[in-house]
């Protein structure tokens, strides 16, 4: 696409698959929603600085968004990794406020799933923004070797954290293992960013 190659992995197809046959409640369409508007946000960042990314990846993990070999500056960064959790509070704010006026029930789940998109990404964790804006606040003060083993470690404790919540929720509930999965995911993520 113009300047931008997109690659969909078969996996990515798998895991939808996957997820909409476990949710009879069709949560997972307003989430696949919630999650490509945050990375639009993102996106239309970019294009506002014209800066286009090289690459959108569709994995079983998400979507990857690959920088060209430009550098953006510390307001450019912080503003292109803002503009994904911007649009998701945008987002929750108006349907919650639309929930409000009507009380259809749609619009809350819509407002919740975003407020929960929003938030998941601003988790200080290596790979999402939140892990993003910490780094480039911590690489204003710090030498980038010391950024990186602050950045390794918060990663690990907040991944750790998930996944100790979710294992005490998924034993208490018998059923719920959402968030044992996401913390596996942040895991994964935190694994794959270290070696990098």
């Amino acid at each position: 696409m113009g300047k931008t190659t997109v690659k969909i992995s078969f996996l990515f197809f798998a895991m939808l698959t996957v997820i909409f046959a476990m949710d009879e409640k069709m949560i997972s369409i307003v989430a696949i929603f919630s999650v490509a508007l945050h990375e639009l946000g993102h996106i239309a960042a970019m294009m506002v600085l014209k800066k286009h990314p090289a690459e959108i990846y569709f994995g079983i993990f998400g979507v990857r968004i690959k920088h060209n070999t430009y550098k953006l500056s510390y307001g450019q960064e912080l503003f292109v990794v803002i503009c994904g959790p911007l649009v998701n509070a945008i987002l929750f704010v108006t349907f919650f406020v639309v929930y409000l006026a009507f009380e259809e029930y749609l619009f809350l789940v819509i407002s919740a799933v975003n407020l929960s998109v929003g938030a998941f990404n601003l988790l200080p964790v290596f790979a999402l923004d939140g892990g993003r804006i910490l780094q480039s606040v911590l690489s204003r003060f710090m030498s980038a070797e010391k950024t990186c083993s602050v950045m390794r470690l918060v990663s690990v404790s907040v991944s750790l954290a998930v996944v100790l919540a979710g294992t005490l929720l998924a034993v208490k509930t018998g059923a719920n293992f959402s968030l044992l999965a996401t913390g596996v995911y942040l895991s994964v993520m935190c694994i794959k960013a270290i070696k990098i």
